[in-house]
């Protein structure tokens, strides 16, 4: 009976551990239900200097957290982290804008809130390409070359440069081409999700993954809802921040403990790997006494005839001799 309720009971504990982290990741739209629910379309908080310094303290962070990763990927050479590091980096160089161009959200609004979307966007892309080289390793060779940053740079620039042509273009499309990279954002970021899932993949620093995914997605879904400035586009800053702080906190552990994402295991893994190592040294022990006790008749025995050898006599008398002394047997009469 014992050994049938402690495997149910670990599923049930399992099963809880997810529904904690299903209520984690979905808690943002608690918030944004609410706020859906109470809408006052009137009710603004433009405040442009707090929103500049909100944002430059993200770039700030953002950056930070670039050379965090990237210290990871130059040591363990996951091209995994070498893609997060991508999409630190595009976040950070192309989110920019978005707090630069802040005293300018009256005279056109579009330059001021086309690149905070389409940051997410270029983020979602390198984290879901990240995805497809998990657990692999680059040469070291590769791991220092300037010339993938330098291009990956260029890249970047020249996506805020066309952001800006058509922030200032005279199509009309602006509008349209928010909505589409919030939802562009949001896809990609719930294909992560379900990857992972389907990988079913139980490193701890991959749970924060996803759920700081989860709430990358659901983020863009905020700024999707309303206009700039109402109190749903603010949530939609912290509901990102928060994930954001939260992968932040996974690439530190990373760095503080393996600098890899692939070789740090749960609790599980490690509990199973303690096992199998424990299998494995009793195997070995048992095939050791074995090893011994073959080679103790090997050493007491004659190879041909099996007969004990003189070594082995001579241990025998002593020993017998040994006995004797110790039960007082009487002494052999000399036949002579």
């Amino acid at each position: 009976m014992a050994a049938f309720e402690k495997p149910l009971f670990t599923r049930i504990l399992s099963g809880y551990t997810y529904l904690l982290l299903g209520l984690f990741g979905s808690a943002p739209m608690l918030a944004l239900t609410y706020l859906e629910i109470n809408r006052q379309p009137g009710l603004l908080y433009e405040h442009h200097g707090f929103h500049i310094i909100a944002i430059s303290i993200a770039i700030a962070i953002g950056a930070f957290i670039t050379f965090v990763t990237w210290r990871c990927y130059a040591d363990s050479g996951e091209p995994f982290l070498r893609w997060l590091t991508l999409g630190f980096l595009g976040f950070t160089l192309i989110y920019a804008p978005h707090g630069l161009f802040t005293p300018l959200a009256h005279q056109n609004p579009w330059l001021f809130l086309l690149y905070g979307p389409a940051s997410r966007v270029v983020m979602a892309a390198c984290f879901l390409t990240a995805m497809f080289h998990y657990a692999a390793a680059d040469a070291p060779s590769k791991r220092w070359r300037p010339r993938t940053w330098l291009i990956a740079i260029a890249i970047f620039i020249g996506i805020d440069l066309v952001i800006g042509l058509l922030a200032i273009s005279p199509l009309r499309a602006a509008a349209w081409l928010r909505l589409s990279m919030e939802y562009t954002a949001i896809g990609l970021f719930v294909i992560v999700i379900a990857w992972l899932i389907t990988q079913r993949i139980r490193n701890p620093l991959m749970v924060m993954y996803a759920v700081s995914m989860a709430w990358f997605a659901q983020s863009s879904l905020a700024f999707s809802l309303d206009t700039a400035w109402s109190h749903q586009w603010w949530l939609a800053h912290v509901i990102f921040a928060g994930g954001f702080f939260l992968l932040s906190y996974g690439v530190i552990q990373a760095y503080l403990s393996t600098r890899s994402f692939a070789r740090v295991y749960s609790q599980a893994e490690l509990l199973e790997e303690v096992l199998a190592q424990k299998q494995r040294a009793e195997e070995t022990m048992v095939e050791l006494q074995r090893a011994n006790a073959k080679l103790e008749r090997l050493a007491a025995t004659d190879p041909l005839t099996g007969a004990a050898n003189r070594r082995e006599l001579m241990q025998r008398a002593e020993q017998e001799a040994a006995r004797a002394v110790r039960n007082h047997a009487p002494p052999v009469p000399d036949s002579h």
